[in-house]
């Protein structure tokens, strides 16, 4: 369906041959290519990157590129625009969209062309326990009390969307007592472009999206306000990355956020953000998740660009009807998009609890459920759930005066994990968590496994209320795991028909100390946001005669969990029916990304986690 059912709908409802322009996007037709950071993978490789300068430079290069490419293939559709009397808005240099006032009665002859894919109409977006509960029941203070908060060496770098801006002057955003703030730069994008300020006026700041900055970075533990001089109370009120940057924007409609998306794809070096949070949506935009909507694909290619966007999943269980069908998928837009992190909410009380009540927490009433059957093509779309209330959240007057719950306040508790454990990699591993898709299968394997409507967790697949399960972060070191132990993270290329075996301990059986084992896989299928098409790739554990399979043909993700003591395993991964071409492996074939840990659940080291981080059996 090239016209969105929305706007359908709008055009419908107006008088027949209406002349009235009307404010969409609108997406071209695209030929996918190679993700940027293979491209770059590709010439670090051949030896054209050996310095930052020549990262910076590569980067830069490949953008250009890009951006070259699109100019190509939107030059006809603008042509077109102008020709059936519309007006181009905007015209993003690193998105296949335009944002543009047509006439209503010219939207078919428009949709009619080859070169367009959709037309969306642009539409608003809505908004959607204390912080040391917090950070001890999703297991991040262990990032954080060994320095790895979003600053250790190179300052982890993100980016916020909100409809409005958060308060810019609150002392939670300073480096330290007096000190220069975390805040790079600011952006108001609901003009044509994304205009840089140096500050949000009273009037473009809410609290919303100040208690959202809060979570992610908000710090008070450096002595920030003085007022606070109890450091549990500091703790209490500070966010979970306390020494990340962060680029704040300002969009809170479909066309804003592509101004928004377009200005980040263009940062490189250390203005470059690794991750986004968005918690923010639009329920009408996307009724039957199918991530195909010309923003499902602006975040496709922000993925591309090597930026992952952390989606809140929405707040649209509890909306009418009611009670919610189990078929109705209610994730707001652009949730769905396949390039998308959507994140779930746990819990429903923000004005008590502590650590057990976010460890024991299960799916808030009002979280939105992912596919199913007939809407979303059955895709869980959700992939992870983390507590979705707080007290104590910053609030747009400088303080701490907000208790709220919402998916929007999960979301940037997930935003931080990421960041901590994209600090502590390049820290202490390397670079290969720059690549999003690692980044993507590291989050889904910190989800404990819990499903809806059952006490059991799960051993395969995912669940379309919880994702992964809740969020339990892990540190993928002596000290955060319990030995022995043993993991591993990377990609692999999948053929059609190909089985790809991954050895575990060299082969060897492993320690009969060891109780869990569990490993996920994850694919990018540019596709999808196009006409819905998934690879089929499924994911074996096999231990002699005995074999756990984890295998859907309409997700982009298996994961499988299993007591491996004593035994020799190992994973399998079979392209059941593969037939991409553009995810940087050639013809028929996919790039699936890995992760995989096992270890001891005893919790009995000298130098390991202790109580504080659950087993995973």
């Amino acid at each position: 369906m090239k016209v969105a059912r929305g706007l359908t709908k709008f055009l419908a409802e107006g008088p027949p041959n209406n002349p009235m322009p009307i404010e969409v996007l609108v997406s071209v037709v695209r030929t996918p290519e190679v993700p940027l950071f293979h491209k770059m993978e590709k010439a670090a490789a051949e030896g054209k990157i050996r310095t930052k300068a020549d990262h910076k430079r590569e980067r830069e290069r490949l953008l250009g590129e890009r951006k070259s490419k699109i100019r190509d293939a939107k030059n006809s559709v603008l042509n077109a625009i102008t020709g059936l009397g519309g007006e181009v808005l905007h015209n993003p240099k690193n998105l296949h969209s335009i944002t543009a006032r047509i006439p209503a009665n010219a939207i078919d002859n428009l949709a009619n062309r080859r070169d367009v894919a959709r037309i969306d109409l642009n539409l608003p977006d809505q908004d959607e326990v204390d912080g040391s509960h917090m950070i001890e029941g999703h297991q991040i203070k262990q990032f954080i009390d060994d320095g790895y908060d979003g600053g250790s060496g190179t300052d982890i770098v993100f980016a916020q969307i909100e409809i409005n801006g958060a308060d810019d002057e609150h002392v939670g955003f300073r480096d330290g007592s007096g000190s220069s703030d975390r805040i790079k730069g600011m952006y108001n994008c609901y003009s044509t472009d994304c205009t840089s300020t140096s500050n949000f006026t009273s009037s473009q700041e809410s609290d919303h999206a100040s208690s959202v900055a809060g979570i992610i970075f908000g710090d008070l533990r450096d002595g920030q306000d003085t007022g606070v001089t109890s450091s549990s109370e500091r703790i209490k009120r500070s966010g979970y990355a306390g020494e990340a940057h962060g680029w704040l924007y300002r969009a809170g409609n479909s066309a804003s956020t592509m101004h928004a998306f377009d200005n980040m794809a263009d940062k490189t070096g250390t203005d470059k953000p690794a991750v986004v949070n968005m918690s923010a949506g639009n329920a009408d935009a996307d009724p039957d998740c199918l991530g195909r909507t010309d923003r499902s694909k602006a975040v496709n290619e922000l993925f591309e660009s090597g930026i992952l966007l952390i989606k809140s999943a929405g707040n649209k269980q509890d909306d009418a009807p009611q009670p919610p069908s189990v078929t109705d998928c209610r994730v707001t837009e652009p949730g769905s998009a396949i390039g998308a992190f959507t994140v779930a909410s746990l819990g429903s009380n923000a004005s008590s609890g502590d650590t057990d009540d976010v460890r024991d927490a299960t799916i808030s009433d009002f979280s939105s459920r992912g596919g199913t059957s007939p809407e979303g093509g059955n895709r869980t779309i959700v992939d992870l759930a983390a507590y979705g209330c707080r007290t104590l959240l910053f609030d747009k007057n400088g303080g701490y005066g907000r208790s709220k719950c919402g998916t929007s306040y999960a979301a940037p508790t997930v935003t931080a994990t990421a960041i901590n454990h994209i600090n502590f990699y390049k820290e202490a591993l390397g670079s290969l968590i720059d690549d999003p898709g690692v980044l993507f299968s590291n989050l889904l394997l910190m989800g404990d496994r819990q499903r809806d409507g059952s006490s059991s967790k799960m051993t395969s697949r995912f669940d379309n209320r919880y994702g992964a399960g809740a969020l339990r972060a892990r540190k993928l070191d002596t000290f955060g795991l319990d030995a022995p132990y043993g993991w591993s993270t990377g990609y692999t290329c999948i053929d059609d028909g190909e089985v790809h075996t991954i050895t575990i301990n060299n082969g060897n059986a492993i320690s009969s100390d060891v109780e869990a084992f569990k490993a996920v896989i994850w694919w990018y299928d540019a596709r999808h946001g196009d006409d819905g098409t998934l690879d089929d790739i499924d994911l074996f554990l096999k231990e002699g005669s005995t074999t756990l399979l984890s295998s859907t043909s309409y997700d982009n993700k298996e994961r499988v969990f299993y007591d491996v003591g004593g035994k020799a395993v190992k994973l399998e991964i079979e392209g059941y029916d593969v037939m991409a071409d553009d995810a940087g492996c050639g013809t028929d074939s996919m790039r699936v990304y890995y992760t995989y840990l096992y270890e001891d659940s005893d919790r009995d080291d000298s130098n390991g986690p202790g109580s504080e981080i659950e087993s995973e059996s």
